[in-house]
């Protein structure tokens, strides 16, 4: 089998150098048919640059403050693609952080995520698939609470007076 490779990158090499006056241009595959009676024997065609898997992008990490009881983040995969231009499909999952969250839409390339209410770190994966191959990657939305509602803030104290002893009141 070793040698029936070798042998046929050799015809392939032989090939490409004997075509010295026919020029490819340079999205064109360079392809080669064989077929034989040998143990390897098939025919196929070389796909140069087509057929690449597809490249996933789940977008920038983002951070949120919860402003009201059910914040909502966006889940942007807009940046993913198919190096030979064809059509995506697309599955956002939560992988780690609170479990409180919820995608209503998951196979859409831009998606809402509610419910994100408890501070903390939500890791969201997007899948990215078609006839080429599939490819994942992650983004985080880190959720803080507000400044005002965190316990590490710092108290003043404050010393109260009454009307009644403010002197000169009745």
């Amino acid at each position: 089998m070793k040698n029936f490779n070798l042998l046929m990158m050799a015809i392939l090499m032989l090939s490409l150098t004997q075509n010295t006056g026919c020029k490819k241009s340079p999205n064109e595959a360079v392809g080669v048919s064989g077929g034989g009676t040998g143990p390897g024997s098939g025919a196929g065609t070389g796909g140069g640059g087509y057929n690449k898997p597809p490249v996933a992008n789940a977008g920038p990490d983002q951070t949120i403050t919860i402003l009201n009881q059910y914040p909502s983040a966006v889940l942007n995969g807009s940046g993913s693609y198919d190096p030979s231009g064809m059509a995506l499909q697309f599955a956002w999952r939560q992988i780690a952080g609170p479990r409180n969250s919820s995608i209503p839409n998951p196979g859409q390339k831009e998606c809402t995520v509610n419910n994100i209410n408890t501070a903390g770190v939500y890791s969201f994966e997007i899948k990215v698939w078609n006839n080429n191959g599939t490819d994942l990657d992650t983004t985080d939305i880190t959720v803080m609470s507000p400044t005002y509602c965190q316990s590490n803030r710092t108290e003043t104290p404050v010393t109260l007076s009454f009307l009644s002893d403010l002197p000169g009141q009745i």
